[in-house]
Parts: structure tokens; sequence; C-alpha cells
């Protein structure tokens, strides 16, 4: 692992629960390599090396079935993106997620409310802020809530502010940061349907093997490949990742 896998991993793992594990697809350049992220105590990665592994949203919708997950959520990059508010401007981290990431990593909500399952129907155009962007594109420290900042050429309407609670599963300053529907994310920049990472949980009470199983077996037939392929789909244990972190 390089430094900003470990950093990564850890801010990971702190943000999420034992049973909680990431699906990876990274978009990479062509000299770069898969690479495995792991969260939970055994986690699931990716599915980088799957030939042709561009719908990966219905790859969510089939695991959001299985009996044995509780909460999925997809994960979409938007990367910095400048915003304002009349006057004022900056420039934040833009995430794509699904409703069910406020139970995966869950933040404490200081006004309004988290993404719902109709911004995700009905593709809303409403967004989610950290506490540094509300207190730097609302410095009069008023309830932003039903009023609208512009990312990019696009307006959002504000539904939420909110603080991390401890860690969270995030690539960016979670206070800086913009949340969105993830299939608003996907047709602001042109992403079809593909998704940079799926997160999920399955049930307390569920073996995390068993879980492991299910989710591999389920992508697998979906893409036509053997589900003991660990070259198509890969398991990081981040257990044995935790070692090595903390033998460093």
């Amino acid at each position: 692992f390089n430094q900003t896998d470990i950093i990564d991993a850890v801010k990971l793992c702190n943000a999420m629960e034992e049973t909680d594990f990431v699906i990876c697809r990274r978009r990479f350049n062509r000299a770069d390599k898969p690479i495995g992220i792991g969260v939970g105590d055994m986690s699931f990665d990716a599915f980088n090396t799957i030939d042709g592994c561009n719908d990966v949203w219905d790859d969510l919708e089939a695991l959001r079935k299985l009996p044995r997950i509780e909460y999925i959520s997809a994960v979409c990059w938007g990367n910095q993106r400048n915003m304002s508010h009349q006057d004022h401007k900056g420039e934040f981290g833009l995430m794509g997620y699904s409703p069910d990431m406020q139970q995966i990593a869950p933040q404490q909500i200081l006004m309004g409310r988290y993404l719902n399952e109709v911004d995700e129907l009905r593709q809303r155009k409403v967004c989610v802020i950290g506490l540094q962007v509300w207190r730097d594109l609302f410095p009069g420290g008023e309830d932003p809530t039903g009023k609208t900042i512009q990312i990019g050429s696009s307006y959002f309407t504000v539904v939420g502010v909110t603080k991390p609670l401890g860690g969270m599963m995030a690539f960016s300053d979670p206070e800086r940061t913009v949340v969105i529907p993830a299939l608003l994310v996907q047709q602001m920049y042109g992403l079809g349907r593909t998704i940079d990472m799926l997160a999920l949980t399955g049930y307390a009470d569920e073996p995390t093997q068993e879980v492991i199983q299910d989710c591999r077996q389920s992508i697998a037939a979906r893409h036509l490949i053997a589900p003991d392929d660990k070259k198509a789909i890969y398991f990081q244990d981040t257990s044995e990742m935790f070692g090595k972190i903390t033998g460093l």
C-alpha cells in the first residue's frame, strides 16, 4: 500500500461499521492498475478488471435485492467544483450518493434533512452541504434550506446542512463537500450508468462471509464470470490491512 491508500483506508474504516463493505470502481489512466480498498472486518472491493463492466448501476439494484443486505449506496465522485451563492464563492468537493449513505456513514444533520428516495427517483436538483460550505456561502449564518446555490452552470436547492460524526466515508473534506443524488453526477458529467463505488452494509446478525459470498455470486452471475475468479472480483481483508498499517 502507498501512503494515499493507507490514509484513504483509515478514513473509510473509521467511518463504517464492521459489517460494512465497499465495492470500488475507480476511473484509471491506462498506466494505472486496479487496487482494492477494504472497509469493515472483511471487505468487498471491486470489479475494475471485469471486461465491459460499465453498467454498475444494475449491479447496485441487484445487490439491493439480496436478503442479507441492509443498506447500499452508489458513490460518484464529482471532483472539486466552483460553487456560489449570490456574491459568495468557493471551490468545494462534489459527491453523488444514494439516500442509504446516511445509514452507512451517518452525519449529524444541523439543518433541514438528508437526501431521500423521492429526490433520487425524480432526480431532483437538491443538495446537502457541509458545515464549512454553509459558512463560506452563507456567512450571515442564515438557514440555507430552500435557497439555491450554483454548481458550475447548474442550480441546486439546499435541503440540508451536515457535520461529520467522527470519521466519514469520503475522499474529500466532508465539511467542504456538497452531496447531490448520484444519478445527477452521472448526468452532469457524462458518466452514463457507471458508478465509482458501491458502499453497502449487511444486517448486524448476518455472518460477514455469507454476505460477501452472496455479493460475489450475484456479481459473478451478472457478468458471466466464475465466482472464485479473484482477478475479476477482488476482496480485501481489512483486518489484514490494519495489521500492516499498525505495524508500520
